[in-house]
């Protein structure tokens, strides 16, 4: 899964982080550019981050996994179920419930497994219950839907935080080595393609992708 887009595209138009002097002043404007992609890339924090990423991703897919294999139950108590397995901390009542819903949904398997290899002789009863059972699976497969959608948003909740968070980062260690530097204005040194209107170095002035590279991580130590 690829969880983090092109630095390109996140920040274009992110650098311009001093205003250009005024006519007449110009001859003491200094210029400095950064490869954004490559700082980007190369921060500590984005490391980080995608390791938060996935390590989320992991947790809701076997979240989801086990709200899967209890299709069968009712969907009152898997809804119920849902709501416990996404408590961070259960305990008391809460570690009681979960219990006693896993231990439906084991009962629920056997039955089910049961039934199945009784088929075509099965009582009026069996068929009914069974129905009943099918039923469920069909409702929850609804439910089942509406978690995809939930868990794929927090995933991408948590992407866009931690991209603007990055950005930020690069932005204050921008504006340290700017000053360091004396550098008047700090462009993007690539846009990407199609960013019409936005500012990129051609040719001339003075990198600071390196240093500021150094001092994002710097930072976020």
């Amino acid at each position: 899964m690829k969880h983090f887009g092109s630095a390109m595209m996140i920040a274009a138009g992110l650098l311009a982080l001093g205003a250009i002097a005024p006519a007449g002043a110009q001859s003491n404007v200094t210029v400095g550019y950064i490869e954004m992609e490559k700082v980007f890339n190369g921060a500590d924090a984005k490391k980080a981050g995608e390791d938060k990423v996935n390590n989320l991703a992991k947790t809701l897919t076997d979240r989801e996994g086990l709200l899967k294999d209890a299709a069968f139950l009712p969907p009152k108590t898997w809804l119920e179920y849902r709501g416990l397995l996404e408590k961070e901390k259960p305990e008391g009542a809460d570690t009681t419930s979960l219990t006693t819903i896993k231990g439906q949904i084991t009962a629920l398997d056997t039955e089910l497994k049961t039934l199945q290899q009784t088929t075509p002789a099965l009582t009026d009863a069996q068929k009914a219950r069974l129905n009943e059972l099918n039923g469920n699976a069909t409702a929850n497969t609804g439910n089942l839907q509406q978690v995809d959608a939930d868990y794929a948003a927090q995933i991408s909740k948590l992407q866009l935080d931690l991209r603007g968070s990055i950005i930020k980062e690069i932005q204050t260690a921008a504006a340290q080595v700017m000053k360091n530097k004396s550098i008047s204005v700090v462009l993007n040194k690539q846009a990407a393609a199609g960013d019409d209107g936005q500012l990129l170095v051609v040719a001339g002035g003075v990198d600071m992708t390196d240093d500021v590279l150094k001092q994002v991580n710097a930072n976020h130590k």
